[in-house]
């Protein structure tokens, strides 16, 4: 820069630098997680057995058996009389079984009525959790006087018994797997599926824990402002 001559001084023109302007721009991301969720999920399919027998009698070769594996869980029934595997006492009678996500329970549904001395469904799906008893009107007594081993009466052997209004029920879950059991408490005594009969569950499937973490905040530290050098007249004589 050139100099001037001001009253026998002369003065250096420097610029004073201008302030840098501060940028901090923090890279902010809101952190969103997703509390663990109390509610019951959806199951997405299902395996389905169903095993019924009139056990004690000369007649059973094996119980009556349907099947389905790893089947969506849709609107309707997923397993019906159509999914019969084996047979090999020709049995007749079947059920539906229904798994709903709406409401949550799982139906045993009559289709085919006939008479058995114990059945067992089992439920298989990942992430199906407990199941609780809502109702149980499936199976009535057989009608008539019955014997002791299933053995037909005659006039001299007769032994009559007694059945409870209910064919006894367990059932439970195991891992992934809920296991629903009919067996008849009196040998010789048997229950029939009773027309539109049906016993409910109810279930629980915990919805999965879905956790979002944000990236890690970072700040941009601002550069060091210059500073400002002050004009110093210079004497010359």
């Amino acid at each position: 820069m050139g100099d001037a001559l001001t009253g026998g001084f002369t003065v250096k023109r420097i610029g004073i630098l201008p302030a840098l302007a501060l940028a901090i721009v923090p890279l902010l991301s809101a952190v969103s997680t997703a509390p663990a969720h109390a509610a019951t999920g959806d199951l997405s399919t299902v395996s389905i057995t169903v095993s019924m027998d009139l056990l004690g009698l000369p007649s059973s070769k094996g119980p009556i058996v349907f099947q389905v594996t790893d089947v969506p869980v849709t609107s309707g029934p997923e397993l019906t009389g159509a999914n019969l595997v084996t047979n090999p006492s020709d049995w007749g009678g079947s059920v539906t079984v229904d798994v709903d996500n709406t409401t949550h329970q799982i139906t045993v549904a009559t289709q085919d009525s006939n008479t058995f001395g114990t059945a067992t469904v089992t439920v298989t799906s990942p992430g199906l959790g407990a199941i609780t008893l809502v109702s149980d009107n499936l199976w009535e007594p057989e009608a008539g006087a019955r014997v002791q081993g299933g053995i037909a009466p005659t006039s001299s052997t007769t032994t009559t018994t007694t059945a409870p209004a209910l064919m006894p029920l367990t059932f439970g879950t195991t891992g992934d797997t809920a296991t629903i059991g009919w067996t008849s408490s009196v040998g010789g005594v048997f229950f029939r599926l009773r027309p539109s009969g049906a016993a409910v569950f109810s279930f629980t499937a915990p919805a999965p824990t879905t956790t979002t973490t944000a990236p890690a905040t970072t700040t941009t530290a601002p550069p060091a402002a210059a500073k400002a050098v002050q004009a110093t007249p210079a004497f010359t004589g």
